[in-house]
């Protein structure tokens, strides 16, 4: 009998232990191949950074440069090793600088251009960083200072740079390329509206599409093309919408979503009242298609492109001072977009960043409070999404914050001739209904870990920008002056 007793919780014993090692390693080993998508924290910088820009490097490493900490422009630059999930300080640029913009060239090098720094300079200089050295090179001036412009590496190794503002904050119609065989710019056409915050993006064909922006009392709708064949830019419609701080994302099949930003009323000195749309441009038949409502209003976010063709929607800012702690995911398929994970910070006025295994970088920005923050942290996609076409290899902008990824070789991207794409159907200024996903409230929720900053950016303190309006017209002028009352 008690040997009987004793074999019986023998069983017992082992069969929990079979339940919890299927638990573990799951069945036929599927749970612990299993990876959910979600937010996790990374690493912290050694600086707290927002407007700064990224780029991932050849390696897969992440380089880091620029940007405001909330009292100063920074000269500094850091890299993020995903293997080690460490950020390390790399060379020193020439100037601190916030609102330029960083491309990868072919040859695994990186462009660093224009941007803003203290004393109201707006900054024509250039610098290369070599990841083999870690060191930053200047380079031949570009023929104006600019901030808040674009830089698109083009199919045959250049660089095309276009529009921004200037000294006095004259906004730019010009653009110039650069040439890394010889290291120097030069002028090319010129836009037929001058504008900054805007967004360009490296079609399938090798074109640019230059969308929104910022200009003189306004916010654009225009969409221009640049063929780099002929070296002239052609306007191509218009948006539905007016916008500027938005993102746009090349999709798997040719075509870009643009979604979110500011409109009409952020010029007019009102209440920044983000956009809850976004819209299709199809550059084979140069037509727009309007994405039904169910993005929240973001203006400052990011968006990337995720292997399995969503598009993954971060942060960003909300009316008034709020952020965004929830993200939201594009369904190019259905045309909808829907609810995502919580962030692990709620940030705006970040830089995201798609690493070779996948996953996404998200670094500093602006958090609760509008504090400038050093935090990073890993968007980790769904692996058991099946895969669909595979993603098309182009380089996008680092954003405003807009958003980068690895740039291609040119011959990666080589296409044939650049077709002309006919003049895109103005859309209806009717919206569709909204989805029925009730959207969440509107976020400043408390950051779930402490990696946050000292630096603030208000209205009457001492930060870099007095406020995100500041930032789109009057950036580092106040905050200057500003720091020099604190300090006299």
């Amino acid at each position: 009998m008690g040997d009987n007793r004793m074999s019986s919780s023998i069983l017992v014993s082992l069969l929990i232990v079979a339940i919890v090692l299927a638990g573990v390693f799951g069945v036929g080993g599927k749970a612990a191949a299993q990876n959910p998508a979600g937010f996790t924290f990374a690493d912290s910088m050694s600086n707290e950074r927002a407007y700064h820009a990224a780029t991932t490097l050849a390696d897969g490493r992440v380089l880091i440069t620029g940007g405001a900490d909330g009292f100063f422009p920074l000269n500094t630059a850091e890299v993020y090793d995903p293997t080690t999930d460490q950020f390390d300080t790399t060379g020193v640029m020439a100037e601190g600088r916030f609102g330029h913009r960083s491309t990868l060239l072919a040859d695994g090098r990186v462009l660093v251009t224009g941007g803003q720094t203290e004393n109201d300079r707006f900054i024509d200089n250039a610098e290369v960083y070599d990841p083999a050295t870690g060191e930053f090179s200047a380079v031949e001036p570009m023929s104006v200072g600019r901030a808040q412009h674009s830089s698109t590496l083009l199919p045959d190794g250049t660089v095309l740079i276009a529009g921004g503002f200037s000294n006095r904050f004259k906004f730019l119609d010009s653009a110039e390329l650069f040439d890394p065989a010889t290291s120097v710019f030069i002028e090319t056409g010129s836009l037929s509206k001058a504008r900054s915050h805007h967004r360009a993006t490296l079609l399938p064909d090798g074109a640019v599409l230059l969308s929104g922006g910022f200009t003189d009392g306004a916010t654009l709708s225009i969409l221009t093309v640049y063929d780099p064949a002929q070296g002239t830019f052609a306007d191509k419609g218009n948006m539905a919408e007016e916008r500027a701080t938005h993102t746009a994302a090349l999709l798997t099949d040719g075509r870009v979503l643009l979604a979110g930003g500011v409109g009409a009323e952020t010029q007019a000195r009102t209440a920044e009242t983000p956009l809850n749309n976004a819209e299709l441009y199809d550059p084979a038949s140069g037509e727009l298609e309007f994405v039904p409502r169910g993005m929240l209003p973001r203006s400052w976010h990011s968006a990337t492109l995720l292997t399995d063709g969503h598009v993954l929607i971060a942060g960003g800012a909300a009316s008034g001072s709020g952020v965004y702690g929830i993200a939201g995911l594009y369904n190019p398929e259905k045309n909808r977009f829907s609810l995502g994970e919580s962030m692990a910070v709620p940030r705006n006025s970040h830089t995201a960043s798609v690493l070779h295994d996948g996953s996404v970088l998200l670094v500093g920005g602006l958090i609760r409070g509008q504090r400038f923050t050093a935090s990073a942290e890993l968007y980790t996609p769904d692996v058991e999404a099946p895969t669909k076409t595979p993603v098309p290899v182009v380089p996008t902008e680092t954003p405003v914050p807009a958003t980068p990824t690895p740039a291609p070789t040119p011959a990666a991207t080589a296409t044939a001739t650049p077709t002309p794409a006919p003049a895109p159907t103005t859309l209806a200024r009717a919206l569709p209904a909204a989805e029925p996903t009730a959207p969440p409230t509107i976020v400043e929720p408390t950051p779930n870990a402490t990696p946050v900053s000292g630096g603030t950016c208000s209205a009457s303190g001492h930060g870099v920008e007095a406020a995100h309006l500041a930032l789109m017209l009057l950036p580092v002028g106040l905050a200057t002056r500003a720091v020099r009352r604190r300090h006299n």
